[in-house]
């Protein structure tokens, strides 16, 4: 009665017997769907970690530096905020059509990095059509600085070369008598009394970046100076301003079209970057 009873309580905890658990383990296994759903989930494990996982793309401290000073020492001006944020932002575009033409295999047939970059821009970027009549208008009159002259400055100059002593209280002097003043100091053979139509590039290509500024900063009819350059020591006296002349759309049409439709692709590689970037995680050391 014992032994009943208790097979009696076994079967009501566990009512299926082994053989009847190996066939539907055996059965349920020999399912394809089975290993289909199983296979699935584990492809979709693995994409949604690696979806989810960004590559990582470091700019360092010493690269933004050195880019920074190569633009500062091309330009020969200092370079503000924006400028300097544009710079940095330029060379993370580049770095990231650089490892994506590595991952789409463009290094294949070349293995220059500047090579690599304009491939994956031109996969990027697609044809533009050219522009109608009406378009080219609409694009100059929102880029009409870009086709016009700039501020042109007329100074009177009074000259010292580096190894001359300037005469106490000269400045003074000038404003008194400019004629003894000028029997004081040495001749410019590089400029002479005078230097016209001077652009603010004009002048710190030619007297370097820290006198250049001092010269534009002047904004008065007063004699100024001594300012230091690499050629000698400058008093200088604005004369004029010649305003900004601004171009005709008939002078600089058959230019719009080329620089319309880079600017469209500027506009597309923009886009295209901007979708990139989610691919990665990008950590920039800023000095």
């Amino acid at each position: 009665m014992k032994i009943q009873c208790i097979l009696s309580t076994t079967k009501f905890l566990d009512p299926l017997g082994s053989n009847d658990k190996e066939n539907i383990i055996k059965t349920f296994f020999k399912e394809p769907l089975i290993y289909f759903l199983l296979i699935a989930s584990i492809l979709f494990y693995v994409n949604s970690k690696s979806i989810t996982q960004k590559e990582t793309l470091t700019i360092t401290q010493p690269m933004i530096t050195f880019i920074l000073g190569q633009a500062q020492e091309l330009r020969q001006k200092k370079l503000s905020k924006e400028e300097k944020e544009t710079l940095i932002k330029q060379y993370i575009n580049n770095e990231l059509l650089y490892l994506e033409a590595q991952k789409q295999g463009l290094d294949n047939d070349s293995r220059i990095k500047k090579q690599m970059i304009q491939k994956m821009t031109l996969l990027l970027t697609k044809e533009v059509a050219e522009p109608s009549e009406v378009e080219l208008k609409e694009y100059f009159a929102l880029h009409k600085e870009a086709y016009a002259s700039p501020y042109k400055r007329n100074f009177k100059h009074i000259f010292f070369a580096p190894a001359t002593t300037v005469p106490k209280d000269f400045l003074s002097l000038i404003t008194r008598d400019e004629t003894k003043a000028k029997s004081l100091a040495d001749t410019s053979l590089y400029f002479g009394d005078t230097f016209p139509h001077m652009s603010e590039r004009d002048l710190k290509m030619n007297f370097g970046l820290d006198a250049g500024s001092q010269f534009i900063d002047i904004n008065d009819s007063a004699w100024h100076g001594p300012i230091v350059s690499i050629l000698g020591k400058h008093f200088v006296k604005l004369l004029s301003v010649e305003p900004k002349v601004y171009a005709k759309f008939e002078d600089v049409k058959e230019y719009l079209s080329r620089q319309y439709i880079i600017n469209e692709h500027k506009k597309q590689l923009s886009l295209s970057l901007d979708i990139l970037r989610e691919k990665y995680t990008v950590k920039v050391d800023t000095p």
